[in-house]
């Protein structure tokens, strides 16, 4: 199995005026070894043009022998998963286009669902070859289901708010994901007073080195964790493919802003109404 790559990389296309078979695929691999000077087995196999299938697993428990740990942990992780596919002949010959994601199957549950996407055909070859399909996944027996696109929640890369698109942010200029301020993540050492000298401050302290990460802390703005609003440990982010969580989550949050809105009257009412002295 091939473990699918995000990011930015170097990749080559070639034009062919047939489509290639299995032993032309070969030539052109070989080749490109040759040309660019590199090991053939350092080399993805060249492929055609593909589409995505999107599959997940289902019986599947949720924790782990903390032994499966460094840490002791027992929650299932992506590493383990690919542990279990890259050591299933069912799964040989399958290429990733993305890392697995994990959930619990309800929020009390003990079981998971694990989803994953493969490159595959336009016809789906190879997910009609993995559905319904059993494999031992340590002592469960799992089972690979056919599933529509899971995106997940989005993340705003202006506000930093979960829930709703870039594009579509009714926010007033950027938003800092370390502290909030109106500027760009990127600009946060140039535009952020905590990262600039302090003679006055008590006690004073010294600017933040430009080629240095700041090592001031700050609150996420969803969690209120010791994190940026981009940190990949936040409970938020985390949860992006559970729909239920962010949806009790939001609920949470406009409950708390009733809550300090009703507060904030009551607390005017008593001012207005207290006899003048």
């Amino acid at each position: 199995m091939s473990k699918g790559r995000s990011g930015p990389s170097l990749g080559l296309s070639f034009s062919t005026n047939l489509v290639p078979t299995p032993a032309k695929y070969e030539i052109i691999h070989e080749w490109l070894s040759k040309a660019i000077q590199c090991d053939r087995n350092d080399i993805p196999i060249p492929r055609a043009p593909m589409s995505k299938s999107y599959l997940k697993i289902v019986g599947v428990n949720f924790y782990m022998p903390p032994e499966w740990h460094k840490d002791g942990s027992t929650q299932l992780m992506a590493d383990n998963v690919l542990y279990v596919m890259n050591r299933n002949p069912l799964f040989e010959k399958v290429t990733l286009a993305s890392m697995p994601r994990i959930m619990k199957a309800s929020p009390h549950s003990d079981m998971a669902i694990i989803w994953f996407d493969i490159w595959d055909s336009q016809k789906g070859t190879n997910a009609k070859l993995l559905t319904d399909r059993s494999f031992n996944f340590d002592r469960n027996v799992a089972v690979i289901r056919a599933c529509n696109m899971h995106p997940g929640i989005s993340q705003c890369q202006n506000c930093w708010k979960w829930g709703h698109l870039t594009a579509k942010c009714r926010s007033q200029g950027w938003k800092c994901a370390k502290c909030g301020g109106p500027h760009k993540t990127n600009n946060h050492w140039v535009s952020s007073s905590c990262c600039k000298a302090n003679e006055k401050a008590k006690p004073p302290h010294l600017a933040t080195p430009a080629n240095e990460p700041c090592p001031h802390l700050f609150k996420c703005i969803n969690c209120k964790g010791d994190h940026a609003a981009n940190d990949k440990n936040c409970p938020y982010w985390c949860n992006r493919f559970n729909k239920t969580w962010h949806a009790n989550k939001t609920e949470e949050a406009r409950i708390q802003q009733i809550e300090r809105v009703q507060h904030a009257i009551k607390t005017r009412d008593r001012r207005g109404s207290a006899p003048a002295s």
